[in-house]
């Protein structure tokens, strides 16, 4: 209804929209004033344009719209993801908060444990000095851990982790440790300790362990299960006493619950399965398993098909059956729980150890030479096929696994042994397993980092496959790690394999880094210069390399030695003589410097034109040795030169002897003279056997073809000839009488080895006096054991009719008692 007159002011009509303004209909718009028309016909061409502008428009919203569409379902599940990963951050997050509260409570009970004073005994503590002292004391560390097993666990773990750190290869002890935290529910801790020692220590007891820790982490799965049994089998399927995992695998097994034929199916597949492949390795329970096998498969309706899985599998069973009893035989004597102590760490006897070691070796050889027995349808000639393919036994089971394995536990207590970490290597590597001997090869580096013998057979492997750059790599580590005596020896062999795999080049760079390197011994430079002389022909370099080793090794007798062999031989005078100058002027000690000397005197005698020269050099020999001989009828020299006198010596005109007359007219083995002769010189001038030139053992004959001695012109006689001799040949006296004859052989043995006897300067023996005691001690005492046998023959009958009455001569028997009792003999 209009509004009445002086009312409210009317609101202002609301503007229309285009949309509006195009669905009123023409019949609204008759009121409107004409003049618009004109404005309308104007406005047709915009309308069109607008028209268009506007499909366009409605296009491009129709494209945006789908586009939204699209956008809202991404931007859908998008948000299903995001809450998905926010529920999921949610429950991590509670679990994180879970274990941080578990962790709190964790360490507030260790600390309440630590703030918990523990008593120990005073036995514990004595204990714990002497292991701070000596860390492999056993008996000490034996006292510990046995305490270890009642005290609280933040001491006992403490304990634990001091001991496996000196014995990382315990087995008794790391089962101990994990039980005990296993006990406390540690399960978290458990498992990091199981990743530190299971694949390292090969035991039997400590992997059973391992199957309880995964029955209380697992419970329920039995895909984990059987997975577990599996891998434990895989690396300890083999050992005798394995026979218990084996058993527990069936058994879990067995206990399974089906709920269809078709599991029930797998499940008795996978039983035959395990029981087949058991009842063929030698274990402690090998007759049991049988027994339980035999009953599993007579348990279907088909016996005849039982009969066939039985018998296709029973001749490898008696093979193992038997085996078993060798093992257990040779197993009785080993201590698998033995500890393993480095061979430094005690100087007296190891008898357990050695004894352990070899009976190990002995177990390792039986292992060696074991063949698989093989199946009915492998042998030749056999017609009968099995009825059904027999399981593949674990690796461990095999020829070369059961070998491994033996290396691997004789390893745990003999660690340090490295004869036996060289042998298993290289048994791998005879059977082409390279990896598993790369791996060996690794550990036994890591248990032996100073043992240089065991990183030479790993380089040596190495370098025989071609492996160049890993070979050097152990070389340059055994230049660090070696003990100081052997650092030296291991730049030697790293040149020499430098120059063998990469080159003279390579060998010189290496001989300048080792020559800057600390306590490098004269070795090395004796050494450089061989290798440029022989190997590489270039005996100028080594000259250089000795000279420059002179001068930090001229005070050392052996080098000076060394340097003036190489100068002798390759034709230096000069050089050599300087040398002898100043290696003869009294700073070596006269032993230190025989050989020096020998070259000295040698040269002379070689290179010299002039024989005073010779004389001389003989002389200083002689005068440096002590050696002054009294004057020779004959005249051996030619002047009186200074060096004749011995110094100190008064009326000795001459300083040379007769020996030195010989070997100095001896040419290599030609000597102008007997060998004989030559030993008696020798021992006249001072010298011992060993320094005698081509001297042979006391007792030989001399160098002629046709030796006049008793050994030559002795007729040989053959072993019945022999026997007949001593069976005719009777000898009064008793054994203890006999002694062999000494014949002109031994004297002249006797007679070489014994100096002249104006050498002697004892005390002067009294002849008659010492015979006397001869006489009374051995003689007299042989006299009167003859009169003693003498008489025993007259009283036994011996001499006929002569002795005494055959009634005297029989024997009494006692008669009984008056008492009645028993008749008493002697």
């Amino acid at each position: 209804q209009p509004m009445p007159e002086g009312g409210p002011a009317a609101d202002p009509p609301a503007k229309k929209t285009d949309d509006e303004e195009m669905a009123e209909s023409p019949e609204s718009k008759e009121g409107e004033s004409e003049p618009m028309d004109a404005e309308k016909e104007d406005g047709d061409d915009a309308e069109k344009e607008s028209g268009e502008d506007e499909k366009k428009e409605d296009a491009e919203a129709a494209d945006s719209e789908n586009d939204k569409d699209v956008e809202e379902k991404e931007g859908g599940e998008k948000e299903d993801t995001e809450k998905k990963e926010g529920e999921e951050k949610k429950d991590a997050e509670k679990k994180d908060e879970e274990a941080d509260a578990e962790k709190k409570d964790g360490e507030e009970e260790e600390d309440a444990e630590k703030d918990e004073k523990v008593e120990v005994p005073p036995s514990v503590v004595a204990a714990e000095e002497a292991v701070a002292k000596d860390q492999w004391n056993v008996v000490s560390w034996k006292v510990i851990l046995d305490h270890c097993k009642e005290a609280p666990l933040s001491w006992a773990r403490d304990q634990y982790e001091k001991f496996l750190k000196v014995f990382p290869t315990s087995a008794l002890h790391w089962r101990e440790y994990i039980e005990k935290e296993m006990k406390a529910g540690n399960l978290e801790h458990v498992e990091k300790l199981f990743e530190r020692c299971l694949l390292d220590v090969l035991e039997v007891q400590l992997w059973t362990t391992y199957i309880k820790y995964i029955q209380v982490v697992k419970k329920g799965q039995e895909s984990e299960l059987t997975e577990a049994f599996e891998f434990v089998l895989k690396h300890l399927g083999s050992d005798f006493n394995a026979g218990p995992l084996w058993y527990q695998y069936a058994e879990m097994v067995k206990n399974e619950e089906e709920t269809n034929e078709y599991e029930t199916q797998d499940k008795n597949q996978l039983l035959r399965k395990i029981y087949q492949r058991a009842v063929c390795v030698p274990t402690n329970l090998i007759e049991k398993l049988w027994k339980d096998y035999d009953i599993f498969e007579h348990s279907f309706e088909n016996k005849q098909l039982a009969a066939k899985f039985t018998s296709g599998i029973q001749s490898r069973h008696l093979a193992a059956k038997q085996d078993a009893r060798e093992r257990q035989r040779r197993l009785a004597k080993l201590d698998a729980y033995m500890l393993s102590i480095p061979m430094s760490s005690s100087d007296g006897p190891r008898v357990i150890e050695e004894t352990q070691a070899r009976l190990w070796l002995q177990f390792i050889d039986y292992e060696t030479k074991y063949r698989l027995p093989a199946l009915p349808e492998q042998r030749r000639g056999s017609r009968d096929a099995a009825p059904v393919q027999i399981p593949p036994l674990p690796p461990c089971a095999t020829e070369k696994g059961r070998v491994y394995l033996a290396y691997r536990q004789a390893l745990l207590c003999l660690r340090y042994r490295p004869e036996i970490w060289r042998m298993g290597c290289l048994y791998l590597a005879t059977k082409n397993d390279h990896k598993a001997a790369e791996d060996l090869f690794e550990k036994g580096m890591a248990a032996l980092p100073t043992d240089m013998l065991m990183g030479l057979v790993y380089a040596e492997y190495r370098e025989t496959r071609n492996q160049f750059s890993q070979a050097r790599s152990i070389y340059e580590k055994l230049t660090i790690s070696a003990p100081e005596k052997q650092r030296t020896l291991a730049w030697i062999l790293l040149m020499r394999f430098a120059r063998r795999c990469q080159g003279v080049d390579s060998a010189r760079n290496i001989f300048l880094k080792a020559r800057k390197a600390k306590n490098i011994t004269w070795h090395l430079f004796v050494e450089a210069a061989n290798m440029e002389s022989r190997a590489n022909e270039d005996p100028k370099v080594a000259a250089r390399i000795l000279t420059l080793g002179y001068k930090s090794f001229q005070d050392d007798a052996k080098f000076v030695d060394a340097y003036s062999k190489f100068l002798f031989e390759h034709s230096d005078p000069k050089n050599l003589r300087a040398v002898f100058a100043r290696a003869l002027d009294g700073r070596f000690s006269p032993e230190e410097a025989r050989p020096i000397w020998d070259r000295y005197v040698k040269f002379e005698r070689e290179s010299s034109n002039d024989l005073d020269k010779i004389q001389e050099a003989e002389s200083k020999r002689n005068i440096a040795f002590g050696i002054h001989p009294k004057p020779h009828p004959m005249p051996y020299n030619r002047g009186n030169s200074k060096f004749n006198r011995g110094e100190g010596v008064e009326d000795e005109p001459e300083s040379h002897t007769a020996y030195d007359i010989v070997e100095r007219y001896t040419v290599q083995d030609l000597c102008p003279v007997s060998r004989v002769y030559m030993r008696t010189l020798g021992v006249m001038s001072g010298r011992s056997a060993s320094q005698m030139m081509g001297g042979k053992p006391a007792g030989t004959t001399d160098g002629t073809r046709n030796g006049n001695t008793a050994n030559s012109t002795r007729k040989r006689r053959s072993k019945a000839q022999v026997r007949v001799v001593v069976v005719k040949k009777k000898n009064p006296l008793p054994k203890s009488a006999k002694h062999p004859l000494v014949g002109p052989n031994i004297r002249k043995a006797i007679e070489d080895l014994l100096p002249p006897a104006r050498t002697f300067d004892g005390p002067e023996i009294e002849i008659s006096r010492l015979m006397d005691l001869l006489e009374f001690t051995k003689i007299k005492r042989l006299k009167e054991k003859l009169k003693l046998t003498e008489a025993k023959k007259k009283v036994m009958g011996g001499d006929g009719g002569g002795g005494e009455p055959k009634a005297k001569r029989q024997k009494v028997t006692p008669t009984a008692t008056a008492s009645g009792g028993p008749d008493e003999k002697k």
